[in-house]
């Protein structure tokens, strides 16, 4: 009977820990995308600035990542897609967000960051939940289209494994079941392989499969 009590006691308390975390990434879906997000967050507070200029990444590093490392699990793949479309909301408001200050840049796309990103994402691309893997492809996107070559350059020689797994990773996804997956595949693709062919060197910047 004490085993049944602790395995009980153990499976509510996990429970209960998927539930405060699934209404976290709620609530912070909700407040992304209400269309009064950007007015908040671009208001004329004179410390405006120095306060939101990397919420984005403080909110990704330390509540959307953690989520988005593989559990076993329905209420853990349900948190992965909720944290998923989270990051998605972060990184389209972030790249959509006008640079009123050219002085004060973000960490989002640093390489620190973006070596803690890149490879959460790129593991999720195997996700059995096809919304998790198109959502997963997006977030892909919109971080390739920010940076630039050597910012790419530099992330591969930091983690060669990752980016060169990327590219093969890719393109199994374009026969992947899901019509959304496969199209958004084709837009990271396409970003993907900009930064990896460097038109000024003969063959890829990378090595591709």
């Amino acid at each position: 009977c004490d085993g049944n009590d602790s395995s009980n006691s153990l499976q509510e308390k996990t429970a209960e820990e998927y539930s405060v975390r699934i209404s976290l990434m709620s609530l912070l879906q909700a407040i992304l995308s209400d269309g009064s997000f950007d007015e908040t967050i671009e208001s004329e507070l004179p410390i405006q600035s120095i306060l939101s200029k990397n919420f984005a990444t403080d909110v990704l590093l330390s509540l959307v990542l953690p989520n988005l490392v593989w559990r076993s699990g329905g209420l853990a793949a349900a948190l992965r897609k909720l944290s998923a479309a989270t990051m998605f909301s972060l990184l389209s408001h972030h790249n959509n967000r006008p640079r009123r200050d050219a002085d004060v840049e973000s960490d989002l796309y640093k390489l620190e960051t973006l070596l803690h990103l890149i490879p959460i994402l790129h593991s999720n691309l195997e996700d059995t939940e096809s919304t998790t893997r198109e959502l997963c492809c997006h977030c892909l996107s919109l971080i390739l289209e920010q940076i630039s070559r050597n910012d790419f350059q530099s992330i591969w020689e930091a983690d060669t494994r990752v980016v060169d797994t990327l590219y093969p990773r890719l393109l199994m996804l374009l026969d992947d079941s899901h019509d959304p997956v496969r199209m958004a595949t084709c837009t990271a693709l396409q970003h993907f392989l900009r930064l990896a062919y460097n038109p000024c060197e003969e063959g890829p910047t990378c090595r591709l499969g």
